[in-house]
């Protein structure tokens, strides 16, 4: 029996709170998903009535005639997915969803001290806890403050939250630091052999 307690743990350990974790981020992900669907189809519907109704001033026709004439082409739904009503629905219940499941992501892994991988890290506001996606929640753009961006290794990456403002800064061109464990080998190591070159 003391063999069999001295032996190590053999796989991943605390693989209840990985899973936790990542159930976490894929629901976050697939609701911001729905929600900016359900976006983007409410403001197109919108830009067609207001073209539909542009259209019925122009001509002097009332609002009933002219949406009569000028037909909105359907919502197609695919299988498996809301239909407009639905998403509309979803949309104003589960706005603040994504946010709640990503701060409970955040406070497992610091809980458990589960280290998250950089590209979900990277994915994630540290201010609001919101889902960085380019375009939809957050703004991109690369920056060089060498002078006259003459340095490739000096590009940045910013990523840049629209809910709160907060900026993350991650350099692209140049290598990533060691740790200071390792860098402090190597120094060890660089003294030694200078300490014996001399």
């Amino acid at each position: 029996m003391a063999s069999e307690k001295a032996r190590p743990h053999k796989g991943l350990q605390q693989k209840h709170l990985h899973s936790r974790i990542s159930y976490l981020y894929q629901a976050a992900t697939y609701l911001s998903g729905i929600t900016g669907k359900a976006q983007t189809c409410e403001s197109n519907s919108d830009n067609e009535k207001q073209l539909v109704n542009n259209h019925g001033e122009a001509a002097g026709m009332s609002e009933a005639v002219s949406e009569q004439s000028l037909p909105i082409p359907p919502f197609t739904q695919e299988e498996g997915t809301p239909a407009l009503g639905e998403h509309s629905m979803l949309e104003t219940q589960s706005a603040a969803l994504p946010r709640q499941l990503l701060t409970h992501l955040r406070a497992i892994s610091l809980k458990g001290q589960i280290r998250l991988s950089p590209n979900m890290k990277h994915s994630i506001c540290k201010r609001c806890d919101l889902l960085l996606v380019p375009g939809n929640s957050a703004t991109t753009y690369m920056e060089n403050k060498s002078r006259g961006g003459k340095k490739p290794w000096a590009d940045v990456l910013i990523i840049t939250c629209n809910a709160c403002g907060t900026a993350k800064r991650y350099p692209v061109g140049s290598k990533r630091q060691l740790r200071k464990e390792k860098r402090s080998i190597q120094a060890k190591a660089g003294t030694v052999y200078t300490s014996a070159a001399a």
